[in-house]
């Protein structure tokens, strides 16, 4: 028979929603709270560990290929089948469709508020070429939705249902990025864009609810979740590993490169920050605290997107569809350092506006 996870149902979780609450309203410095600055340093210290195996030549590029392809077609399906087959909280048709759709909307409505503050509200030089507008618009607009917020949730909720939530959250983001995205990059949806939502990570959310509202995840023998639980394990501490390689890469190698490459689009970088780690952050923080009708854990994984940086994945879009690499490299790298600090502010305000609302 399959296990069953501790659930929390209305409650929030023992210790750390409470604790952020408590520490929101007594550290008049939330980055300071110790479970927060923990987590936040766990995960900066694996990105430098996979940027330090790139530089010695222990993770060479030439791997990163087959190690990617481990990654998305094993390891991460492996993790979400474990994580969400057997869910209490996914067992419904109202989660199944609800849960996605917020995840679409609220990204296309960043996506929205990108491309107004590029297109109208600040347009800057930089924005007098199209290209620059369209990278822009995707790589502000788009939260590091996985790659940073499963672990930071793994640490602030062990043992809770949040992480099933956060991937069917992540289906609705993913076909938002590779419809609306694309159309924002390229001008329109161009080739099998589908092959890009249908990807292996997305097949193992649907299989895994379909599990779930069939009532056949009960009859999954243990072995079987013992098994993905072992394989998924390996996925995000994997994941991170790469992606501090990529952030290698991308890198100047120069003495004081990146101050450089930073300070030559400055305005450009400043906007996209304000938006990226104060706009965007209080829009979603609002969405989560006052849309009605969604489950507990659904506005913690909000609280917890609308605290992340921007994402890596468009700097490899922006190759791919005519867009500026250079830009989203300016824009995803800043928010990065900063989002070492922003992240504990967004963190800690967003749980004690949940706890207050439940208060």
């Amino acid at each position: 028979m399959a296990r069953t996870r501790p659930q929390h149902g209305s409650e929030f979780p023992a210790g750390a929603t409470s604790f952020l609450a408590l520490n929101f309203r007594i550290n008049p410095v939330p980055l300071l709270n110790p479970l927060l600055l923990s987590a936040i340093i766990a995960i900066a210290s694996v990105l430098a560990v996979g940027a330090i195996a790139r530089r010695q030549g222990i993770l060479t590029g030439e791997a990163d290929a087959s190690l990617m392809k481990l990654v998305i077609n094993v390891l991460f399906p492996c993790f979400i089948f474990s994580k969400v087959t057997g869910n209490k909280t996914l067992m419904d048709w109202h989660s199944a469709i609800i849960i996605p759709a917020i995840g679409f909307a609220v990204l296309a409505i960043s996506f929205g508020l990108c491309w107004l503050a590029a297109s109208k509200l600040c347009p800057l030089p930089e924005f007098r070429d199209p290209r620059k507008r369209r990278t822009f618009t995707v790589s502000t607009g788009l939260q590091n939705y996985g790659y940073m917020a499963i672990p930071l949730i793994d640490s602030l909720f062990p043992n809770s249902s949040m992480i099933g939530v956060l991937h069917v959250h992540n289906v609705g983001v993913e076909i938002a990025l590779w419809t609306l995205g694309v159309m924002i990059f390229a001008g329109g949806l161009k080739g099998e864009w589908w092959r890009k939502v249908l990807n292996p990570p997305t097949l193992a959310v649907l299989g895994s609810i379909g599990l779930n509202l069939s009532g056949l995840h009960k009859y999954l023998p243990d072995c079987c979740l013992r098994t993905t639980e072992i394989i998924g394990q390996a996925a995000m501490p994997m994941g991170i590993l790469l992606v501090g390689a990529t952030i290698y890469d991308y890198l100047p190698k120069e003495s004081g490169g990146l101050t450089k490459m930073l300070r030559q689009a400055l305005p450009l970088v400043l906007l996209a920050n304000v938006m990226r780690c104060l706009v965007l952050p209080g829009v979603i923080l609002l969405i989560a605290v006052t849309l009605p009708g969604i489950s507990l854990e659904l506005r913690q994984v909000l609280v917890i997107q609308a605290a992340m940086p921007a994402a890596f994945l468009p700097i490899v879009m922006a190759k791919h569809y005519d867009g500026d690499a250079e830009t989203a490299l300016r824009i995803t790298l800043s928010s990065l350092f900063l989002g070492l600090v922003s992240i504990g502010f967004w963190v800690s305000l967003g749980m004690h506006l949940l706890e207050k609302a439940k208060g």
